[in-house]
């Protein structure tokens, strides 16, 4: 069967909320998401994005590994606009300020080791530009509240951290550790959570890996180890690109 390369089709996943709102992510480029006020605008600009993500991984050397898994490549659907759309979901909340809550039958197909390796690969280079971005914070502006936002570039940086360990919990009983069992210096935090998340990931059983669970009944959002790959990365890139905004000229 063709493949995306052949064909030039942009393999991609939609999440539609009740006012029509779209999240948008490429199926082959994990954490590459468009959100638009509607399905025409995401569509148009899915391309662009590509691109973007695509020059990123060229300056660091790294090779777009993710496939789409055979199951999937049959249900793609091809429009006008050299994109491909694998598949169209409702979300139930709403899709304002980066809400990335839906979940595609391209979540459940297990990971594999390539896609944990290659996910992590991505994961490394986007938090060496993450650390480069805050060295250049003077000290005195780490307390600077990006956009005006709840918080500081330095609180930012622990959250980018922290929820690493959060997207695990969604897949595997992964408990926070307590008070004075992880370091507090910044950069030590971000190097010690991210160390034990990827040890995890790899060591997920194939169970793990087909595992589709919804661990908070509230919310009713549904998880997966694919799911948390792709959150992963583009969480990380959605804090860069939060910290770069707010540098000094």
């Amino acid at each position: 069967m063709e493949d995306m390369a052949a064909n030039g089709c942009l393999t991609v996943l939609l999440g539609v909320d009740d006012a029509g709102r779209v999240e948008a992510w490429v199926a082959e480029r994990p954490g590459c998401v468009v959100f638009a006020a509607g399905e025409d605008e995401a569509l148009r600009r899915i391309p662009a994005a590509a691109a973007e993500y695509d020059g990123w991984l060229a300056r660091w050397g790294l090779a777009r590994l993710w496939d789409i898994p055979a199951v999937a490549r049959a249900l793609r659907t091809a429009d006008q606009t050299g994109v491909c759309i694998l598949e169209r979901v409702p979300v139930g909340e709403s899709i304002v300020h980066g809400n990335t809550a839906a979940f595609f039958a391209w979540d459940q197909q297990p990971v594999t080791d390539d896609e944990i390796e290659a996910t992590l690969r991505l994961l490394a280079a986007s938090r060496r530009e993450l650390l480069a971005t805050l060295r250049r914070f003077q000290p005195d502006r780490l307390t600077l509240r990006p956009g005006g936002g709840a918080r500081t570039v330095e609180q930012i940086a622990r959250h980018v951290a922290t929820v690493e360990w959060w997207y695990m919990s969604r897949v595997v009983p992964f408990p926070f550790p307590k008070d004075g069992e992880y370091p507090e210096e910044l950069e030590e935090l971000m190097a010690w959570i991210r160390e034990r998340v990827a040890g995890r990931l790899r060591r997920l059983s194939h169970q793990e890996r087909a595992a589709t669970p919804v661990p908070d009944e509230e919310s009713g959002e549904r998880w997966s180890a694919r799911k948390v790959l792709r959150r992963l990365i583009y969480h990380e890139l959605y804090h860069l690109r939060q910290l770069r905004r707010a540098l000094p000229a």
